[in-house]
């Protein structure tokens, strides 16, 4: 019985045959491997002779490029006996085209995934459910991603980047009609591994509120919002916010007496203003509004900015890292106990000063940049402020 070469090129490339796993050079973007893997990836149908030399070089300038595909042809076959294959021309030629030979029969992961996703998402909503599932366990990642700046790459990339969404999308519908949260939140979980920018984490979220496991789903929120702000500097989706509500929703506390309930809200003693993230800050906003409309106080909505020393603000690198850590720690032992800020944005933060004047707001940012570590830290910071408006009785 002949064995089969099995062929991975979702999330990385590798070959193996019986018990043996290799690539043919020592990396796989070598010419060696990139002809080898255009050869697999056009399974049957192969690729003419110039495709193959147009993909082989794309931009770059090369003397004689019949004579140096003749020599990478070469090379291929001689690195494929090597790794015990049988004899073999391997790669054949049919009229200009190129392709795998028919004698060792091989199975390619992206082939195999693409024929599952697009035939079970031609199916009904209510079938294909177990193609979907075999579609999405084949994809374990982005299509030859050591390759990603290539032309054909990138095209079969994303299309297949789509068809692995689209496939997830079905499977988490059905999952959730069919009350199959632990699935649910596996799928959900792999994409957001793969995509973490895509807000997968949402069906993560609902998999856990269903499953009464609404602390995770919290702390889950939480890790997103963090990553997002660091990667993007902008807040959650609509339907992410949608979901903390829904969060908030659902927790319950067994304590049966107001003291316990107490103890458990009551936050550890920690020293300087608090700290909360964007969202929270949202909600205390609007709370203190409705407060400052019953008590006739005053409050003010300070705003920091990051800027590059001339006024502009600033995008990032290691003197941006710098003096956020810096107007980070300012922040907190500047403050009063009583006082909120949040990050807004990469280079930005938001403060709420309740209980304050506006000729106050002045004292508050010098002694911010007072507690700044280095006394030039301060022309990097520039502020606005707005008065938090109020409905005096």
């Amino acid at each position: 019985m002949k064995k089969n070469l099995e062929v991975s090129m979702l999330g990385t490339f590798r070959m193996q045959y019986g018990n043996h796993s290799f690539i043919i050079d020592r990396k796989s973007t070598t010419k060696t491997n990139r002809l080898l893997q255009i050869i697999l990836h056009a399974g049957t149908e192969g690729v003419t002779r110039e495709e193959l030399v147009g993909r082989l070089w794309e931009n770059e300038e090369v003397a004689n490029p019949s004579n140096s595909f003749r020599a990478i042809l070469f090379r291929v076959r001689k690195l494929l006996k090597e790794q015990g294959l049988p004899e073999s021309d391997y790669i054949i030629s049919r009229k200009g085209v190129y392709c795998w030979t028919p004698e060792i029969p091989y199975h390619c992961d992206c082939i195999s995934f693409e024929e599952k996703a697009e035939h079970a998402l031609k199916q009904a909503e209510d079938f294909g459910k177990a193609e979907l599932e075999e579609a999405v366990r084949l994809y374990r990642g982005e299509f030859l991603p050591a390759l990603g700046a290539s032309e054909w790459v990138i095209f079969w990339a994303t299309k297949y980047r789509k068809l692995y969404m689209s496939c997830v999308k079905r499977l988490c519908g059905i999952y959730r009609d069919e009350q199959e949260y632990q699935k649910l939140y596996e799928i959900a979980e792999k994409a957001a591994v793969l995509y973490p920018l895509d807000d997968w984490q949402v069906y993560q979220m609902e998999a856990l509120i269903a499953m009464k496991r609404s602390k995770e789903a919290v702390a889950l929120y939480h890790k997103t919002e963090e990553m997002l702000l660091a990667e993007l500097g902008s807040e959650p989706s609509k339907s992410m916010l949608e979901q903390l509500k829904r969060i908030s929703s659902c927790v319950t506390e067994d304590a049966t007496h107001i003291q316990a309930i107490q103890e458990k809200l009551e936050e550890e003693r920690e020293e300087g203003a608090f700290y909360c993230s964007y969202p929270v800050f949202i909600e205390n906003y609007r709370f203190a509004k409705r407060v400052l409309q019953r008590t006739g106080k005053s409050a003010w909505l300070l705003m920091s900015t990051i800027t590059d020393g001339k006024g502009y603000a600033s995008e990032g690198g290691v003197h941006f890292e710098y003096i956020r850590a810096e107007l980070e720690q300012a922040l907190k032992n500047s403050l009063r106990s009583g006082d909120l800020y949040t990050r807004y944005s990469t280079n930005q933060y938001l403060i709420l000063l309740i209980g304050i004047e506006e000729e106050n707001c002045g004292l508050v940012i010098e002694r911010i940049n007072d507690n700044m570590e280095r006394t030039a830290g301060k022309k990097y910071v520039k502020y606005h402020k707005v008065l938090v408006n109020r409905t005096d009785e």
